[in-house]
């Protein structure tokens, strides 16, 4: 695998270095062993969090995946939990044995003792490449991007990205943050993946929380999977490499993930289906389930 230069690690700090170094010895050499944790350990302890909550949209979408293929998984941001709630998705409803990875800021996972070995409990060091947001390690994304895109060309890969790069905290889950253009250059590099939009509602981050939800109040609670059609960017791989043709594709992705939303949304509305409160501050107020905020 495509491995950064002397000069790129050099933005990184020793503990970057270190930690760096460890989620990619286990993305080369000890993949299969992340595979078994995530299929079996993760998957356990989303069963106890959130089982009985959830409900599952646009699973022909998910039947059709074969073993040869990799997905790019697109979705909106809400909570530390949302690809684990995907994955646990996907592999409830299908197979269920794939190669799993999270681009991730560096910040916890990357710069702290503790981050890491949270990576390594909660996803088999799945958090990784690490992703930089200070001017002074940015040109070590260019490495990232490329690492991520060669890793989506081995069959049997899910890997997932949010573009708006942090969590929305704000109160209405059905808008989004500013988007960054690299989730567009990835889908435009890797040719040969599916380019799944997906939405997702429901969770919160505290995992304490959603378990007892799980067990006790799971009708008032429910958690949402939205999975889209995939999206097809042939037409703008055909234009000339850039970054407005990257931002062009992460909006054409996003504008599918907002259709799932306003999907949602409509549910909401009519009654059909509740909304509970998933920002942090909801959270605290801890007002009744099916509040939606205007």
């Amino acid at each position: 695998m495509l491995q950064p230069t002397p000069e790129q690690l050099q933005l990184l700090s020793r503990k970057e270095r270190v930690l760096f170094k460890l989620g990619d010895v286990f993305a080369r050499r000890f993949k299969p062993i992340g595979m078994v944790w995530n299929r079996t350990f993760m998957y356990a302890l989303l069963w106890v969090g959130c089982c009985r909550r959830f409900h599952v949209h646009g699973t022909e979408h998910v039947r059709v995946l074969k073993r040869t293929d990799s997905v790019l998984m697109v979705c909106n941001h809400r909570t530390f939990f949302d690809f684990f709630a995907i994955c646990y998705a996907i592999f409830s409803r299908g197979r269920g044995w794939w190669r799993v990875f999270f681009p991730v800021r560096k910040r916890f996972f990357y710069d702290q003792v503790l981050g890491g070995f949270v990576n390594m409990l909660m996803g088999g060091m799945a958090m990784f490449p690490p992703i930089m947001r200070s001017r002074e390690q940015i040109a070590f994304n260019d490495y990232s991007i490329r690492r991520t895109v060669e890793e989506l060309a081995v069959p049997n890969t899910l890997i997932g990205i949010h573009p708006e790069g942090t969590r929305n905290k704000t109160e209405d889950p059905f808008t989004f943050l500013r988007l960054h253009a690299g989730a567009g250059r990835i889908a435009l590099a890797a040719e040969n993946a599916v380019i799944q939009p997906i939405f997702v509602l429901g969770l919160s981050s505290k995992m304490r929380s959603e378990i007892y939800k799980n067990w006790f109040t799971p009708k008032a609670w429910p958690v949402h999977v939205w999975f889209g059609e995939p999206v097809d960017l042939r037409d703008l791989r055909e234009k000339e490499d850039s970054p407005q043709v990257h931002m062009e594709a992460t909006r054409r992705i996003m504008d599918h993930v907002e259709a799932l939303a306003q999907q949602h949304k409509a549910l909401v509305l009519s009654g059909e289906i509740p909304m509970p409160p998933t920002s942090p501050a909801q959270t605290r107020k801890q007002p009744k389930p099916g509040h939606l905020s205007t």
